[in-house]
């Protein structure tokens, strides 16, 4: 089963010091967070990294300390111990959340702003770009634009190749409840499932063979802290 976390940083920065936070987290990650200029990027990249951690206790019971994560370049991160788990985490605005599966997955999340249909164009298929003017209001056209782009994103995660899959390498076909994909691509047989979050935000996750959840479970920081401390 794929499970999915979720953790609002406007509660994390009221209550830690970022400085606090750091010692979860691996040395990478530690200067990368280090480097932004604003201080709520700052906390999304360590939140990210302490979330993953989280998950990877969770579901395999290790020490935080014992936790490998590789760090490649154009790659997403690489768990090297514990064996047999994939994670992968987004994040924007105030949320930061992240899936942990026995196969790969990717997941994306966005605070849907207004929409940009040359984004569209640019990086959608013929039929998704039809799929989102082939609505009845504005709030519609927003919520297709950001469900594609989303499922999209979670796709391309979860294959791992980043921004070496072109986007307009494969197409989401969404019918009623149903997502599935068109591609030539060898990652084929996915599963897909979309979370409106709330009115600005919404989560899209793609899982490679498991079963995805029906729902997210919600943390606070002092249940993440705890836990990472005791583990």
């Amino acid at each position: 089963m794929v499970v999915i976390y979720r953790i609002n940083i406007n509660e994390s920065i009221k209550k830690n010091n970022i400085q606090n936070l750091l010692q979860y987290i691996s040395s990478p990650r530690r200067k990368r967070a280090m480097r932004f200029w604003n201080v709520r990027d700052s906390y999304r990249s360590v939140l990210g990294e302490m979330l993953a951690r989280y998950a990877i206790c969770r579901q395999s019971g290790c020490l935080n300390e014992s936790i490998e994560i590789q760090f490649d370049p154009g790659s997403k991160p690489r768990l090297l111990f514990p064996a047999g788990l994939f994670f992968n985490i987004s994040h924007s605005g105030d949320w930061v959340l992240c899936t942990i599966s026995n196969n790969s997955v990717g997941i994306d999340v966005e605070y849907m702003k207004e929409v940009n249909l040359q984004i569209a164009e640019s990086f959608f298929s013929t039929s998704e770009y039809q799929f989102i003017l082939n609505h009845h209001s504005e709030e519609e056209l927003k919520k297709r634009f950001y469900q594609i782009w989303t499922l999209k994103e979670s796709y391309v995660k979860a294959d791992g190749r980043g921004l070496r899959l072109p986007m307009k390498s494969f197409s989401m076909l969404i019918k009623e409840h149903h997502i599935s994909i068109h591609t030539e691509n060898a990652l084929r047989n996915c599963q897909f499932k979309t979370f409106q979050m709330d009115e600005q935000y919404i989560v899209s996750v793609c899982s490679v063979q498991d079963p995805i959840g029906d729902s997210m479970e919600d943390l606070n920081i002092k249940d993440v802290v705890s836990l990472l401390q005791s583990t």
